[in-house]
């Protein structure tokens, strides 16, 4: 059941601010007299009309007007949801459910603390399309302002979500061991700590995330870097074919060798076997490398 109502007598309690802005072409909706989508469209004639929705599930009709909402998206619209109606819990928990959250306590916690950031960094969360798993070491931050500087850093790298889950992972974990400030921000950090360069990073020029990810591993796992830099360091001094890239790499709480190795035709590839069976053999002899390897 629906009816007809002006513009000028909707409510707008239930802006969440939603990412895209609702198409021109479309009609607008409301429930009974909240309005539910066109929350940008704030030129047009308040005589238009809107299309009234009643007697039905306004979770159900939130879903369908906004089928794809981002986490930090769907955090703001239950809040709105909260300040705005009365006994919405039920409301809350099935807007959750509908968007496939599970409405448990850590997910509120960290919905709740995600509001709270600004809206330039909810906006790349979405982007990036980050999940509450992903985002679940900020519950540990009692005031996630601590962190608004360092977000004004990731925004100008713009990294990856792989290397912002990280660099999240990371970040938390060293403003919860009280490092200081300028130990983790990118502005005094001495690029030889990570680079091997000596200079400093300036207000101007901000550190690559790739560099300040690596600072931070340091800084968190020094042990682990040191035995990863040696490592580097012997796996390249190795007699590896020729065309073939090999470096150490970590993952996760594994390292190991990585290698990229080109061939054109069957015979290059049997030139290369025999030339990894030599580098199987001096890998063998290499003391270093089977203590690291004995490590994972």
């Amino acid at each position: 059941m629906f009816k007809l109502i002006n513009l000028a007598n909707c409510k707008r309690n239930l802006d969440f601010n939603p990412e895209s802005p609702w198409p021109e072409l479309l009609p607008l909706y409301c429930y009974e007299d909240e309005l539910l989508c066109g929350f940008n469209r704030t030129t047009i004639d308040p005589e238009t009309k809107v299309i009234s929705l009643e007697g039905q599930s306004l979770p159900i009709l939130i879903k369908t007007i906004h089928p794809n909402l981002s986490f930090p998206e769907v955090a703001r619209l239950v809040e709105k949801l909260s300040l705005s109606l009365d006994k919405t819990k039920d409301c809350t928990n099935e807007v959750w459910n509908l968007y496939g959250y599970h409405a448990r306590e850590n997910l509120i916690i960290l919905a709740q603390k995600i509001t709270q950031l600004p809206r330039d960094i909810q906006r790349w969360l979405s982007q990036k399309k980050f999940s509450p798993q992903d985002l679940a070491p900020l519950r540990a931050l009692n005031d996630l302002k601590i962190m608004n500087d360092f977000w004004d850093e990731l925004l100008i790298s713009n990294p990856s979500k792989s290397e912002g889950v990280k660099w999240i992972e990371l970040l938390v974990e060293l403003l919860l061991m009280d490092f200081k400030f300028e130990q983790i921000h990118p502005n005094g950090i001495k690029m030889n700590s990570v680079s091997g360069e000596n200079s400093t990073t300036s207000c101007s020029q901000s550190l690559s995330t790739s560099l300040w990810l690596s600072h931070l591993q340091a800084l968190r796992y020094p042990l682990s870097t040191n035995q990863d830099l040696l490592a580097e360091t012997k796996v390249r001094s190795l007699h590896w074919p020729a065309k073939s890239e090999a470096r150490w790499s970590r993952r996760g709480d594994r390292s190991g060798i990585e290698l990229k190795l080109f061939f054109s035709n069957p015979s290059e590839l049997k030139l290369n076997l025999v030339r990894l069976e030599k580098v199987s053999n001096e890998l063998e002899n290499n003391n270093t490398l089977e203590e690291l390897w004995s490590k994972n």
